[in-house]
């Protein structure tokens, strides 16, 4: 399941200079088919732009449940938001 759309968005993103990340709270066991399923949407003429893949390094099961039982996979992904934000220091915004 995609957004409608999002092909074509991301696709104007990268052409206008920035680049594309996309962040899962799928575990990282899951990483093959999650880069299969990235290179596989087509939306009119568009894909989407090739990016690094950031999933989560918890086993499968517990990403699952995460997800799908308790439904928060905000959690990970905010936490995971971030660190990568801290990366570039406290006077910087990535």
């Amino acid at each position: 399941w995609t957004h409608i759309g999002v092909a074509k968005l991301y696709t104007d993103i990268i052409n206008n200079g920035y680049n594309i990340m996309y962040l899962t709270s799928r575990s990282v066991g899951l990483a093959d088919n999650t880069r299969a399923y990235l290179n596989g949407v087509l939306q009119e003429s568009y894909r989407l732009p090739k990016g690094p893949v950031l999933l989560s390094p918890d086993r499968t099961i517990a990403a699952l449940r995460r997800e799908v039982y308790i439904r928060k996979p905000e959690v990970f992904k905010m936490a995971c938001l971030r660190d990568i934000k801290n990366l570039f220091g406290p006077s910087r915004t990535p």
